[in-house]
């Protein structure tokens, strides 16, 4: 006799960087949303308040984020990561570029809200992807 085994629902983890603390509900809440409708498991909404000047390994939020993001695979852990843009997570495209191989060497997926039809697309491997 077999089991069958669920399929797999992905992990995630919302992050938005906001210029203002109140834009952060409403953002994590769009994320919520669209992540839920993909039928994945959020995680975590995680956001820092501060804008896009300060690189994303000096935000206190994304280091949580990237910490959960090492330790896919267990309860504690996700897959990926979605955020409104590219730019939430790093602003210019040196630092995009970077961020897209991190993505890339340590097997996370990152999902952006879509705004033109490319909903669900990973941008793992294109760093201008989600940039508005």
């Amino acid at each position: 006799m077999s089991t069958v085994q669920a399929p797999h629902r992905k992990r995630v983890v919302l992050y938005a960087n906001v210029a203002d603390a109140d834009q952060a509900p409403r953002i994590l809440g769009m994320l919520r949303e669209w992540a839920t409708a993909q039928l994945w498991t959020v995680v975590r909404s995680i956001h820092d308040v501060g804008g896009d000047h300060v690189h994303r390994r000096a935000r206190p939020g994304w280091c949580q984020v990237s910490e959960i993001l090492r330790k896919d695979g267990t309860d504690d852990g996700a897959d990926g990561v979605v955020a409104p843009s590219v730019v939430h997570i790093a602003a210019s495209l040196g630092e995009q570029t970077e961020f897209a191989a991190w993505a890339e060497s340590v097997g996370v997926s990152t999902e952006y809200l879509p705004d033109d039809g490319k909903a669900g697309a990973s941008t793992a491997d294109d760093p201008q992807e989600g940039v508005r």
